[in-house]
């Protein structure tokens, strides 16, 4: 099971300093949403209410934006189960 520390890593990697600073900053708060071997329901509706329910600035577009910059920096790795669509995210950060 992976850990949920905040390490120091975080301030020297090069995939996360290649986000924006607001995905940069948002980031441990998806962590805080992994079970089990990193991985979370990427569903941005859930993610936003559960995650951010007291931040009404952070918006399900702004979560959409956040899963698509950690993706296409190599933070997060998406797949499709059973044929539904994109059902989650695995991080291989």
């Amino acid at each position: 099971m992976p850990s949920r520390v905040l390490r120091d890593s975080f301030l020297t990697s090069r995939e996360v300093h290649a986000c924006t600073p607001g995905a940069r900053d948002r980031m441990p708060r998806y962590w805080l949403a992994t079970a089990a071997f990193g991985c979370f329901h990427a569903d941005t509706l859930i993610l936003k209410g559960t995650l951010w329910m007291l931040c009404p600035d952070v918006t399900e577009a702004v979560v959409e934006s956040d899963l698509a910059e950690y993706r296409a920096v190599g933070i997060v790795e998406l797949w499709d189960e059973a044929g539904i669509g994109f059902d989650g995210w695995v991080w291989i950060y």
